[in-house]
């Protein structure tokens, strides 16, 4: 699968929505927190994920990622109106704009209509990521279910039991766990061709998220793979939506967005790793990007921003 290691590298959760569902009978929910990914473990039962592109089916022992920020409902048939809505603040609300959060509190990370239910779904969400993660899960379908092995079968269930225990520091406990079950399940998608939409593209992708300082030239990318310039730039937009030019400068401005928040570097030094001749030209390539400063990015964004692994 295309750009695991930037998966690895990229959306690490840092205090992720965790929740177990605990679901009876007819049920419909409408998910539009805008986060980046959902991943969601079926623990019992089954449910059918709607998305603009379509529907897809899962059952217990599947795994479900969906990719945001766009909204997709989850339901225990196809066609469904929602009876809930997940609103960007995370909060449950009927249809008619009610808060349902106590009402419907199950116990510590539980939600539902009963205490057990015969739909059971573990759901965590990255709504913050850095933003080579957020480049990276751009890449992947828009949904994905995935059967799961034994392994990522014990991360989930591990998941499912650290979600109902309350202890300190399990946020951070639950934010691993929730990166370990999204890389397992990405790279099980990645051991079969379903998702796999143009490999020599893919292999020229990995090699430009794993290091995006590389001066590499559409020609130098082109022979990689053996493929002319113009074969190469129409398969390489259409596996992405830019041209290669246009994603390597937009993946080089998230690298340095992401070093930015760590505040290891000053902003000289991380212009001159992203490939700009100058601090004013790399201000003003990352103010068109970003419609900030990187001065204040920094600033605004640092106390927010996610851990960064080797910062």
């Amino acid at each position: 699968m295309v750009t695991l290691e930037s998966l690895v590298e990229g959306p690490r959760a840092r205090g992720a929505f965790v929740l177990r569902l605990e679901l009876d009978g007819d049920w419909a929910i409408e998910v539009a927190d805008e986060s980046m990914l959902t991943v969601m473990a079926v623990l019992a039962g089954d449910c059918v994920v709607s998305t603009a592109s379509g529907e897809a089916t899962a059952q217990k022992g599947n795994v479900v990622v969906v990719r945001g920020p766009g909204p997709f409902s989850v339901a225990s048939e196809p066609g469904r109106p929602p009876d809930f809505i997940i609103p960007p603040d995370q909060t449950c609300v009927d249809v008619r704009g009610n808060r349902l959060v106590e009402s419907m509190n199950r116990g510590i990370r539980s939600w539902g209509t009963t205490l057990r239910g015969e739909d059971r779904i573990l759901v965590g969400t990255y709504a913050n990521p850095l933003e080579v993660g957020r480049l990276s899960a751009q890449l992947l379908p828009e949904v994905m279910v995935e059967r799961t092995d034994p392994v990522t079968q014990a991360f989930a269930d591990l998941l499912a039991d650290q979600a109902a225990t309350d202890a300190p520091g399990q946020a951070v406990v639950l934010d691993r766990l929730l990166d370990v079950l999204l890389v397992a399940t990405v790279r099980a998608a990645g051991n079969g061709t379903s998702h796999r939409t143009d490999p020599p593209i893919d292999r020229v992708l990995d090699r430009l998220h794993n290091n995006p300082q590389s001066p590499l030239s559409v020609d130098a990318m082109a022979r990689m793979e053996s493929m002319s310039r113009a074969a190469f730039s129409q398969r390489f937009r259409e596996r992405t939506g830019l041209s290669p030019g246009a994603y390597l400068r937009r993946l080089r401005l998230a690298w340095a967005a992401d070093r930015l928040l760590a505040g290891t570097r000053t902003i000289a030094a991380i212009a001159e790793q992203a490939g700009y001749g100058s601090p004013a030209s790399f201000s003003t390539a990352f103010k068109q990007e970003h419609g900030q400063s990187p001065r204040d990015w920094r600033l605004r964004r640092g106390r927010e921003a996610p851990s960064l692994p080797g910062a």
